[in-house]
């Protein structure tokens, strides 16, 4: 947007730390984060006050935002590199992060853990999306459809909207919750595959999350953020 020199430098600080700290080398996806912890005073035993730990778990939701990113960069910083990274990790996520029906798992560490999660299925749906468009590979593209059908089909609340899982779990997965913020990105998902796929089957499928929540959004706070950018690129639309 900008094209100040400043913004670019600091993109490329970005991927650089993620490049050389959370890329594993062994799948090509990225770990969830590094940790910094304070030593106690007993233990320092070197000028380093913090030490760091590594998570090595492969998150679906962040690795696709995370793709995306790199498909951005790759245009924006004219770095083919990044491009080569992002679609190397989005490949490693359908072939292993899958269970046989169909549903991305919220991530794997030595094998794929969680599956069914309504954002792991939009976040992964976004990326491919993504990839579609910049290399117009149709397999992207039939990807992102087989991951709408299982929202359709497996998520979709009769009263409006869509669940947050599939099947309850334990603790706090006990209960199917539709949330106006995970509908949002949902509703996006959907919007951005009716245009891609040219079938105006999932604006309706898009229409279905917005239309679950109406009056007054104040009160869900920064959760309502992602639904009115979905409001509003359904309106665009109209």
């Amino acid at each position: 947007i900008t094209r100040l020199p400043v913004y670019a430098r600091m993109a490329e600080e970005q991927i650089a730390y993620l490049n050389a700290h959370l890329f594993d080398a062994a799948t090509g996806a990225f770990y969830g984060c590094e940790d910094f912890l304070g030593k106690e005073s007993g233990e320092l035993s070197s000028d380093e006050e913090f030490f760091s730990i590594l998570d090595e778990c492969i998150y679906i939701d962040a690795n696709t935002q995370t793709i995306v990113a790199y498909l951005d960069a790759a245009e924006t910083l004219a770095e083919p590199r990044c491009r080569e990274r992002a679609l190397h990790a989005l490949e490693f996520l359908w072939e292993r992060c899958r269970t046989p029906n169909g549903a991305m798992t919220h991530y794997y560490h030595g094998a794929a853990h969680v599956a069914g999660l309504l954002e792991d299925q939009v976040y992964m749906g976004i990326a491919l999306l993504k990839a579609h468009s910049i290399t117009r590979d149709t397999r992207y593209l039939d990807r992102a459809t087989a991951l709408a059908e299982f929202i359709l089909v497996r998520l979709k609340n009769p009263q409006g909207g869509y669940y947050d899982i599939d099947v309850p779990g334990p603790a706090l997965s006990a209960f199917r919750l539709t949330l106006i913020a995970q509908n949002g990105r949902a509703a996006s998902f959907f919007l951005t595959l009716a245009q891609a796929a040219q079938n105006s089957r999932y604006r309706d499928a898009a229409l279905w999350a917005l239309a679950a929540f109406n009056g007054d959004f104040s009160s869900y706070g920064l959760d309502a953020a992602f639904f009115g950018q979905a409001l509003g690129e359904y309106a665009e639309g109209l």
